[in-house]
């Protein structure tokens, strides 16, 4: 009898857990559909060859430090000026007795009029830590401590990032928590864990207004 009633129980948690499945399921589809229209994204389950050569020729960091990754869920737009694509990027991180499978949100954009200098930007964690204790030097601002305190901040030149990254988007940035954001020339990725589409966009679209309005000098 004890013997039945494990087996219906855990049938019924099995059912149960495939019913919360399918409605978050659902509410993703829903809010993707919606920020699509309101947006007037494009879709694509799975990247396109040209967009994947496009962000593996800037060197990005992120792309280069996880293997095998999958891009998918990939949203798109493009006009004379930019053209900027949001995808879902799945790895597997490994340890000795497990792995699983992370998956993190990314907004590519690219100019075709604009400028940036090089830089790289990630929470100051163990392991950006530990690469400062190595010999990779942190840019630090002193009237900034929180900003410095919470975040890595890394340039080919240092001295052209010093003079020219706004402080408008270091306040902002400071504020923000596991935002990673790498500059290339004439374009920006930016990506955050588990972000929410409309989160993400709007938190990118004041970071791209506000790295492109203030001139190189």
């Amino acid at each position: 009898m004890s013997e039945y009633i494990y087996w219906v129980l855990l049938i019924l948690a099995l059912f149960y857990s495939m019913q919360v499945a399918s409605k978050r399921d659902k509410s993703i589809k829903t809010s993707r559909e919606e920020f699509i229209e309101k947006h007037d994204f494009e879709y694509e389950e799975r990247i396109s060859r040209k967009r994947e050569r496009q962000l593996h020729q800037h060197g990005f960091q992120f792309l280069l430090s996880v293997d095998e990754e999958e891009k998918t869920n990939v949203l798109w737009k493009q006009n004379e000026n930019e053209e900027l694509f949001i995808f879902d990027c799945e790895y597997i991180v490994s340890s000795s007795n497990h792995s699983s499978t992370v998956s993190k949100r990314a907004i590519y954009f690219k100019f075709s009029d604009k400028c940036l200098y090089h830089f790289e930007l990630f929470p100051e964690n163990m392991v950006e830590k530990l690469k400062q204790f190595l010999g990779n030097e942190d840019i630090d601002f002193d009237e900034f401590p929180v900003f410095s305190n919470n975040y890595s901040l890394r340039a080919n030149d240092k001295e052209t990032v010093i003079l020219n990254f706004p402080k408008e988007l270091i306040e902002f940035i400071g504020l923000q928590k596991g935002l990673n954001i790498e500059g290339r020339g004439n374009c920006i990725l930016i990506y955050l864990e588990n972000s929410d589409y409309s989160d993400l966009y709007e938190m990118a679209l004041s970071i791209k207004e506000i790295l492109l309005r203030r001139p190189i000098k």
